[in-house]
């Protein structure tokens, strides 16, 4: 059983998502295939991104088939809610969810592909450009105090484009967002997965906090001793989870 959901905007490529379990494997541009199998192509005059959630193991597949809603469902509705709020996200096309005896087998999400620089490659640029990690700062607080806090706020998560004289941002990997209220103390915390050298993480926390209402200097101490706890506490679960994956993939 295959669940199909197409954004009434792109009725016009429902054929294409119908398809795709299977004709995936055919599109030749990958633009990653590591955690998730990325690949772009061009359907109906739309350029459009593909993206095959991985890591399908046993326990995954229970809890998408009856418990969560699958990453792609997830990707799709949290996709329109962020736009709703403002939030600049890569255009939800559909998303299609493959089932076999009940079980979650495949997940598929599509999205509009749009021109940008990831965050990744801006911040090897040197000199370093502040008014580009201010805006950073700027904008991560339109999302807290939107009611958005995204766990895997990461340099290759976070595409930039600029406008004029403004730096824009928008964001994708949306599938684990949460929505709720985000304390100025707990917004903090986001900055714990951009992996940046230390002194634009104090750029942008300093901005943040200033921003926020909160001292600088308080912030970036309490950001610095909560980044050397979750480290710990990540490299912890990163060795658990290669256990119990090499486990399942035994079995």
């Amino acid at each position: 059983m295959r669940e199909i959901l197409v954004n009434p905007e792109y009725e016009n490529l429902r054929g294409f998502l119908e398809r795709l379990p299977d004709t995936f494997d055919s599109i030749e541009e990958v633009i990653q295939n590591n955690r998730n199998d990325i690949r772009i192509c061009e359907v109906g005059g739309v350029k459009l991104v593909i993206k095959a959630f991985k890591g399908m193991y046993l326990p995954n597949r229970i809890a998408y088939s009856l418990l969560t809603p699958s990453k792609a469902y997830r990707s799709y509705h949290y996709s329109h809610k962020l736009l709703a709020k403002g939030i600049n996200v890569p255009k939800p096309i559909g998303y299609v969810d493959c089932y076999e005896l009940g079980l979650l087998m495949d997940s598929y999400y599509v999205s509009a592909y749009f021109e940008h620089t990831l965050l990744r490659e801006k911040v090897k640029e040197r000199p370093v450009d502040n008014d580009l990690l201010k805006a950073l700062a700027k904008t991560t607080v339109y999302l807290h105090r939107s009611g958005v806090y995204h766990p895997d706020y990461s340099v290759g998560n976070i595409l930039c484009n600029h406008d004029g004289n403004q730096h824009t941002f928008s964001f994708v990997d949306l599938n684990r967002v949460r929505f709720g209220e985000v304390s100025p103390e707990k917004g903090l915390q986001n900055f714990s997965t951009l992996d940046v050298p230390t002194e634009m993480l104090d750029i942008i926390i300093k901005e943040y906090a200033e921003l926020s209402g909160l001292d600088p200097s308080e912030a970036q101490r309490k950001f610095h001793a909560y980044n050397i706890a979750i480290s710990k506490k990540r490299g912890a679960r990163r060795k658990m989870k290669r256990i119990l994956v090499g486990l399942f993939k035994k079995s």
